[in-house]
């Protein structure tokens, strides 16, 4: 009995390039065919394997903050904006046209994190205004401690 994983070097369960030879064998898994091929010395391959040894290397994973990630899911509406998003969809993502380098997830992620930080920078901005505009018209009724402060310092000045 074999044991479950496939011994090195085989081909990733899932891979769909070339693999010469292996359409003519049968009754193996997937891992172990492809280890036995790249063994066969009457299989013709290159001299090198395709995949690189990324071990040595100092490559990073880019992930989105976990803020950001908190910032999406918070947010109310359609259902398509959650974390995480799904590769290969198509349709419009505020804030995700000209962001380049990163998987689809992350700068989604980030795109829409940016777009929240910026509507909610928005609707201050327009509370802010409207209180302002209550105080001038006199029909502002201050329910917090800052507002009433705030009604105190802008009727000085009028």
């Amino acid at each position: 009995m074999e044991l479950v994983s496939s011994p090195n070097p085989h081909f990733i369960p899932g891979y769909t390039g070339f693999c010469p030879q292996y359409k003519y064998r049968l009754g193996d898994t997937f891992g172990t065919t492809t280890h036995k091929v790249l063994l066969d010395p009457t299989v013709h391959h290159a001299e090198k394997l395709v995949l690189s040894d990324r071990s040595g290397d100092d490559f990073q994973t880019f992930r989105p903050a976990t803020k950001e990630i908190d910032i999406v899911n918070e947010r109310h509406g359609d259902t398509i904006y959650r974390h995480p998003m799904v590769p290969g969809y198509e349709g419009f993502v505020p804030k995700e046209h000209g962001k380049f380098g990163q998987r689809y997830t992350v700068q989604a992620t980030e795109a829409l994190a940016d777009f929240e930080k910026a509507q909610l920078d928005n609707r201050l901005a327009q509370n802010q205004i409207t209180k302002i505009g209550y105080l001038q018209d006199n029909r502002w009724d201050p329910k917090t401690l800052e507002d009433k402060e705030l009604k105190v310092s802008l009727n000085c000045h009028y």
